[in-house]
């Protein structure tokens, strides 16, 4: 008899097991791929990318977007994505310490983007012939956006006046794509997080 209830309690327990890695594994998936979780965010600091359909409940407006949001150490990231543009998470290399965050924003080409950066230390540039001029974000705060020997293209955008550790760097995009980029980053949020 104390066998059979031995092995009622193990299978029980085995089934339990199952049953809560499997939520686990469900979730961590979700998390990874940026898309809300089901069952618990399992104590990671990650928030989920929230993808939006402006077009809910039938309003019709004349652009479509999907919301970025993401929490790294204690601030948090929040924009509005083009849904014609794409993103990438780099991941930190251990070789490279310059920054702890980057995040790729691309349109057509993965070879012409915008890097958009949380560096471990803050953002400066200086140069021969780099002008700048304020950007007033969607929020009211203030930006600064570079420019380099008479580029109409921007070169970076610096938040310092909010977070002196964001920037957002141009990797060659040019004319329609650099002014597309630089509309979206206006409406960039930067929330410090206790």
């Amino acid at each position: 008899m104390r066998k059979n209830k031995f092995k009622i309690i193990i299978l029980i327990v085995f089934i339990l097991v199952l049953i809560v890695g499997s939520m686990y594994f469900i979730d961590l998936d979700r998390i990874k791929k940026g898309e809300k979780v089901v069952f618990s965010t399992w104590g990671r600091k990650d928030e989920p990318v929230i993808k939006i359909n402006p077009n809910e409940n039938n309003k019709k407006l004349d652009y479509s977007y999907q919301k970025y949001s993401k929490v790294i150490d204690h601030m948090k990231l929040e924009f509005n994505l083009p849904n014609d543009w794409n993103y990438q998470e780099m991941q930190e290399e251990k070789a490279n310490d310059s920054y702890k965050y980057a995040l790729k924003l691309y349109k057509n080409s993965e070879e012409q983007y915008a890097t958009l950066y949380i560096s471990n230390n803050p953002f400066g540039v200086c140069g021969t012939g780099r002008i700048t001029e304020d950007l007033i974000l969607e929020n009211g705060e203030k930006a600064t956006i570079g420019y380099y020997s008479g580029n109409k293209n921007w070169s970076d955008i610096s938040f310092h006046y909010v977070n002196q550790y964001v920037a957002v760097i141009n990797h060659n995009l040019i004319d329609e794509e650099a002014t597309e980029a630089m509309d979206f980053i206006k409406n960039i949020n930067i929330i410090e997080k206790d």
